[in-house]
């Protein structure tokens, strides 16, 4: 128990109120309706506040109890749709941020996501605001020993296989997940022991499609609350 796992917070997404408003209604007395007014001072506020209760509720919950932690694992989407530019320009105190992840003592390790900065690694900027909340950042992480291999991932394994019954559609992904999750399932294919996928990206959905030798762990925030 030395590695936390959270994930799906979407800092700065208006509409993640709407979509998973049963959820999150806890952080917030306003109703759904509220959140759907897309130009309104009022909602953006209430964002605010929301992303606040929201950190209050995240560091209550890895500080409350004497742990052995040595990682707390993001595990994509921190951010709704960042980058440098949004960084550079968008009304928002990046700073209550970066004051709130000075807050976990830990190690702090993102997995990208696809609403994360997916050029990271192609930036030439030494002041990217990454480097400043985060302490590694990777698309995906393995653990093996003899009995069991886990997999840390942003998207569930298998999300990129086509099938006209399921949401999971080869044109609706990012081509470095997809290569990623392709070979993910060339590896495994043959492995003789336990497989455990920690993922997120469906939010409070249940994950329809799955490996059958597969044990998946859903951390969205949304299933902690």
């Amino acid at each position: 128990n030395k590695s936390l796992f959270i994930s799906d917070i979407h800092f700065f997404h208006k509409n993640i109120n709407v979509f998973e408003y049963e959820k999150r209604k806890c952080f917030t007395d306003k109703p759904k309706e509220f959140f759907e007014q897309q130009k309104s001072e009022e909602v953006n506020n209430e964002m605010k506040e929301i992303d606040k209760r929201m950190m209050d509720f995240i560091l209550e919950s890895i500080l409350s109890e004497e742990r052995e932690v040595e990682k707390v694992y993001f595990v994509g989407d921190f951010f709704f749709n960042f980058n440098t530019h949004k960084y550079k320009t968008y009304d928002y105190d990046f700073k209550l941020i970066e004051e709130f992840m000075n807050k976990i003592p830990y190690k702090k390790i993102l997995i990208l996501g696809n609403h994360d900065d997916l050029d990271f690694f192609k930036s030439t900027e030494e002041d990217h605001f990454y480097k400043k909340i985060f302490d590694e950042i990777n698309f995906l992480e393995s653990y093996e020993n003899d009995k069991e291999l886990v997999l840390i991932t942003h998207y569930p394994i298998w999300f990129t296989e086509t099938d006209s019954e399921q949401n999971y559609k080869r044109e609706q992904s990012n081509p470095a997940f997809e290569k990623i999750d392709m070979l993910i399932r060339s590896r495994i294919k043959n492995i003789d022991k336990k497989i455990t996928n920690i993922h997120w990206h469906i939010h409070s959905s249940p994950l329809e499609k799955k490996l059958e030798w597969v044990e998946y762990v859903n951390v969205s925030i949304e299933n902690f609350l």
